[in-house]
């Protein structure tokens, strides 16, 4: 699959964009573009129109999301899928048009089933997923199979997630790991089972605890009884200390208050008055200013004096000067116009002589124009006379020519009536469709039926055909009852699944002895664990030394020191391991039932191994016997499963013949159809060399298109013939009429020219003479009209300019200009100093109005502070602003009095105060925090007793039941399952990601490798020669890079980055190319990729692609200049 053509109707900041990609020999194609120029524009609407619009996109800043259109046209083995992608949910590709829609299943399957990521992932590279790869490659440093598989399928995080597979599989169990969760689950399970015995709770018990807990609770009460009291003498003593302090300096307070008059203000009212005696003052200063400055401006108003008489007459006067302008140019035009009437004058009296005529009155322009159009009828007429002649002498010599080839009627029906049978005979050839492909499809289709058919006789071994006829062979051949083939097949299962289980359970009870015999010997060397045995050999020796000790005492003698000394040893010994097989009793009675299982396993091995053997006897016996009945038979010596497969492949095989007999009798009857129209051809058409009945066909249908044009050319011929002469007599009365014609125009002309007095001839010339001499005559008239009025205007302004000269007593228009200007501006200024005049009138009276109103604010204060008119009021609101701030605090006092007193009323917290010793507070306070510290104490002493005591009873009360426990432990046993089937499924994962990394090292080894190493080399410019995997010594294999030389190899963590960049590139390509080996033809996408490259490993880059580009489509992106002149001569460019 390719591009033809990207069409960006509308999407991100393309509008009507369409790309071009043109087939060639090398199908690269460079799109060359700076920085937001639209490449990865591109690339995404390449992406959206393959797999559709994502839910969020980036396109859409330009145009609306619903409005979105991308069209492209896809090419694949001569199939053009043409196509337009909006954005929506349901149906979102349509055709060219953007309106018939088009099922998107022949673009799903071109693309192989992928999705955008897949396709992304195999077929796509840009720079950041190139970088990425490239540190992808060293992280998995120790591993050449993850490199492989994250290079070659282009998927990365492979090491990132195997890493997380382990890590969750260690968390669930790992062998000698006591933190895994199923480890800590078993040693929960066994804690329960050792504490379902334990949980008993005695009478005894519960009455104690009972006791100590209402001792404490007694205890208690007591200590909250006397902290209640202390609480009540604390609060009483602290609201005593809050108020005392407060109280005193309300009474300093109020005797400081009592010193003021009693007036009525607030902190607020002082506030508010002095405000308004502040803009009293400053009003008063800002009429001061204003009456002066009215001052100074009234003596400018008197200065000015009245307006000037010639103020009353400027509008007149400016109208007069621009009329001045005027007559100047007026003026200065009249030598030109005088000119202009002595040149049409001259010209004019040449015209007449040209003539020979006395001057008269010319033809009107409308005449003229009429004289003209029929000078153009008589021009069109004679060009149709020329024209008409030509045709006529054309077509006679087309007619002359035509006589001696003409054919008869008869010939010509004749051809016809045999035309017609050969195109039937021809259309019932073509009716029979692609017989040669059908009859090479059968021969080719018998030939592989054949290839088919003998392999499945192959696949019937042993049994081979003696004769001829084997199908006859095989059809007669005698084999066992289907029933009696399943039910000995199913015998013979059940024996062998006997004994593989026989052998499994041998092999399981083997394995689990061995452990247990591992245990076993564990717990012995450990030396802590007693068995039975070991204690009863123990007492036998010290009572077999005794007996002895006896026979030496009943003899008379006395035991040896020594033997003394030994029998000692043994009581000793044997009284140490009774001890030690007491404290040790768990161990012990562990060790003396992994002894018992031991026993058990081998006799369950033993069972295990019969078993296994009586099923290997029975399955010899059944074999015998299946073999002599076969044999009977006369069918090949099987088991009764491969037996079955066999049958199975007989009817296969039969079923092939019967096919490839049906095969043959078709082709023989293609081949007897094909020979008889062949033989129906050849009455048309000589004979044809080739046996094909379609280069037959071919061939007749060329005789016959060649016979259809000769006869389509005689008839042709003839009714050319006819239409010539027909065409001959019309030209010729057209001739006679156009003469008529003629002779009618010099008529009229002549009665034309007598009626506007037209002198000249019937020439364009002369008519053209005539027009301009009326047009100078017209424009002469109207110019002399023109010249006498200006006259009368000129003087009539010089009259009316020398009366305004001689009322203002001034020489020149300029003059009295000059005077009209400065009279304007004396009269502006004056203007100005009159508005100024009003504006302070008004404000000086604003502020009148404003200082009354303040000082009739200012009133109501001086009566209640009893001050005069004349009274400084300033010293007197001082004064009651003082008393104002002392009336503030005083309720301040009150209010904190009133909160520290509880809610008791301020006369009782006063009489209080006055009781109170403020030294003897303190005293008591003092006393109080001492007898709280002692009490707390007492007090923690309590709670600590009776925490104890109710644990203790509630541990006794609390203490589980053996059916708590035992659902505790169902609980716990299937976390248990949880855990291990999650551990399963996990590990399986491992394992399908193992086998992939597996697969991957294999790949190593074979062409991948070997293709990539190529390529790494061509992308390094011979630095290294190629590729190569080496052991590490753990069970892996490390990629590596080869020099040249057989040096030791460089592994991929060692390479520059660069070079791992171009390691992960060739993996990518080789990986491509193996795709494209597969039969998968689809555009790889790339994009600035070269980034980290210099210029001759990019070049070498280029060619690579540019090879690839011979199997398929490569469109590579890039922004740099030196890539774009590179890339000229092996690809198509294209520019953004």
């Amino acid at each position: 699959m390719r591009f033809e053509r990207l069409d960006l109707l509308r999407y991100g900041g393309f509008q009507d964009v369409t790309l071009s990609f043109p087939k060639g020999k090398r199908d690269l194609h460079v799109i060359y573009g700076p920085n937001e120029a639209g490449k990865s524009t591109t690339l995404c609407a390449i992406r959206d129109f393959l797999f559709g619009f994502p839910h969020h996109i980036a396109g859409d800043w330009m145009t609306a999301a619903p409005l979105l259109r991308v069209g492209a046209c896809l090419e694949q083995d001569g199939t053009v899928f043409e196509g337009m992608r909006r954005r929506g949910r349901n149906q979102t590709l349509f055709a060219a048009d953007d309106k018939t829609p088009l099922d998107d299943l022949p673009l799903r399957t071109w693309l192989g089933g992928l999705d955008a990521k897949g396709f992304e992932a195999a077929w796509a590279l840009d720079h950041a997923r190139l970088r990425d790869g490239g540190e992808e490659m060293r992280r998995l440093k120790d591993d050449a199979g993850l490199q492989i598989l994250a290079a070659g399928l282009g998927l990365e995080g492979v090491g990132k997630l195997a890493a997380t597979l382990q890590d969750d599989v260690n968390s669930e169990w790992k062998s000698g790991r006591a933190r895994s969760a199923l480890q800590q689950a078993k040693l929960k399970l066994k804690e329960l089972q050792q504490t379902l015995r334990q949980d008993t709770t005695t009478a005894r018990q519960l009455s104690t605890a009972n006791r100590a807990l209402s001792v404490s609770e007694s205890e208690r009460l007591a200590c909250e009884k006397e902290a209640q009291a202390l609480g009540v003498r604390r609060r009483t003593n602290s609201r005593l200390r809050m108020t005392s302090v407060p109280i005193q300096k309300l009474m300093e307070t109020e005797a400081e208050i009592a010193a003021f008059p009693h007036w009525d203000l607030t902190v607020q009212d002082c506030a508010r008055i002095e405000k308004i005696l502040e803009n009293l003052h400053r009003e008063e200063e800002a009429l001061s200013a204003a009456r002066q400055k009215l001052e100074a401006v009234s003596g400018q108003v008197r200065d000015c004096g009245e307006p000037h008489p010639v103020l009353a007459e400027q509008d007149a006067i400016r109208a007069l000067l621009g009329r001045g302008v005027l007559v100047e140019r007026l003026e200065a035009a009249a030598g030109d116009r005088q000119a202009r009437l002595t040149r049409d004058g001259i010209w004019l009296e040449q015209f007449w002589a040209r003539h020979g005529c006395e001057p008269d009155v010319l033809p009107d322009l409308s005449e003229l124009d009429d004289l003209d159009r029929r000078l153009q009828e008589r021009a069109l007429l004679h060009t149709q006379e020329q024209d008409l002649r030509d045709r006529l002498r054309e077509t006679e010599q087309a007619l002359n020519a035509l006589h001696p080839q003409s054919v008869s009627e008869a010939d010509e029906n004749g051809n016809g009536e045999r035309l017609r049978l050969f195109r039937l005979e021809l259309d019932e050839a073509r009716s029979l469709g692609p017989l040669d492909e059908r009859i090479d499809g059968l021969s080719e289709a018998i030939a592989r039926q054949e290839d088919v058919t003998a392999s499945a006789y192959g696949a019937l071994l042993p049994w081979r055909a003696t004769g001829a006829d084997r199908k006859a062979e095989l059809t007669a051949l005698a084999l066992p009852d289907m029933a009696a083939l399943e039910e000995e097949a199913r015998l013979r299962a059940g024996l062998e699944e006997q004994r593989r289980v026989a052998r499994e359970d041998e092999q399981a009870a083997e394995t689990d002895r061995a452990h247990l015999e591992q245990q076993r010997r564990r717990l012995e060397e450990g030396g802590q664990a007693v068995s039975r045995e070991q204690l009863s050999a123990a007492r036998q020796e010290r009572d077999r030394l005794w007996q002895e000790m006896e026979r030496h005492f009943q003899s008379g003698a006395c035991p040896s020191p020594a033997m003394r000394e030994a029998f000692g040893v043994l009581v000793q010994n044997a009284d140490g391991l009774a001890d030690r097989r007491h404290d040790h009793a768990e161990q012990s009675a562990l060790l003396a039932a992994l002894s018992r299982q031991v026993e058990d396993l081998t006799l369950k091995a033993g069972e295990a191994r019969r078993m296994a053997a009586h099923a290997e006897a029975e399955l010899d016996r059944r074999d015998a016997a299946w073999a002599a009945l076969l044999g009977t038979l006369g069918a090949p010596v099987l088991p009764p499963a491969p037996l079955q497969v066999w049958i199975t492949r007989r009817q296969t095989a039969l079923a092939a013949e019967e096919q490839l007999q049906g095969m043959r009798a078709q082709l023989q009857a293609a081949m007897q159809t094909r020979a008889d129209m062949s033989r129906r051809l050849q009455a048309f058409v000589p004979a044809c060399p080739s046996e094909r009945l379609a280069v037959q066909i071919r061939q007749a249908a060329s005789v016959l298109e060649r016979d259809e044009a000769l006869a389509k050319q005689n008839e042709a011929r003839n009714a050319d013939q006819r239409r010539l002469q027909e065409a001959v007599a019309k030209g010729k009365a057209a001739q006679a009429g156009l003469e008529r014609k003629l002779a009618q125009w010099a008529e009229d002309w002549a009665l034309a020219c007598q009626a506007c007095r037209y002198p000249g001839r019937p020439d364009r010339a002369d008519l053209r003479d005539v027009h301009d001499a009326r047009v100078i005559q017209t424009r002469m008239e109207s110019e002399q009209k023109e010249q006498a009025a200006e006259t009368r205007d000129i003087a009539a302004f010089r009259t009316e300019l020398g009366t305004f000269l001689q009322r203002h007593e001034q020489g020149s228009a300029a003059e009295l200009e000059a005077f009209l200007t400065q009279a304007l501006a004396r009269e502006q200024k004056r203007q100005n100093v009159v508005q100024a005049h009003a504006a302070l009138e008004a404000e000086v009276a604003q502020k009148d109005l404003k200082i009354a109103s303040l000082v009739a604010e200012l009133a109501p204060v001086r009566s209640t502070l009893g001050l005069g008119p004349d009274d400084d009021l300033r010293h007197a609101l001082s004064r009651a602003c003082e008393r104002a701030a002392l009336c503030d605090r005083r309720d301040e006092l009150r209010d904190q009095i009133l909160q520290a007193g509880n809610g008791r009323p301020i006369d009782v917290l006063l009489e209080e105060a006055r009781e109170t010793d403020p030294a003897q507070l303190e005293e008591e306070f003092e006393a109080i925090e001492a007898e709280t510290v002692a009490l707390n104490a007492r007090r923690s002493e309590v709670d600590e007793r009776l925490f104890t005591a109710r644990k203790v009873l509630d541990d006794l009360e609390n203490a589980r039941g053996v059916h708590e426990t035992a659902e505790e432990i169902q609980e716990t046993e299937a976390d248990i399952a949880e855990r291990a089937s999650r551990y399963v499924s996990l590990r399986l994962q491992q394992l399908m990601l193992s086998r992939l990394v597996e697969q991957g090292r294999q790949q190593a080894h074979g062409p991948l490798l070997s293709r990539a190493g190529a390529l790494f080399s061509r992308l390094t410019l011979g630095r290294y020669v190629g590729l190569a995997t080496e052991e590490d010594g753990s069970d892996g294999l490390v990629l590596a890079g080869c020099r040249p030389g057989n040096t030791a190899l460089v592994p991929v963590h060692a390479m520059s980055e660069g070079t791992r960049d171009q390691l992960y590139l060739a993996l990518r390509l080789a990986s491509v190319e193996q795709a494209l080996e597969r039969g998968i033809r689809l555009p790889f996408l790339a994009d600035d990729l070269f980034v980290t490259f210099d210029e001759e490993r990019t070049e070498a880059g280029l060619k690579i692609l540019a090879e690839i580009s011979e199997k398929t489509q490569v469109l590579f992106f890039t922004h740099h200049g030196y890539i774009l002149n590179q890339s000229k001569e092996i690809g198509c460019l294209t520019e953004l």
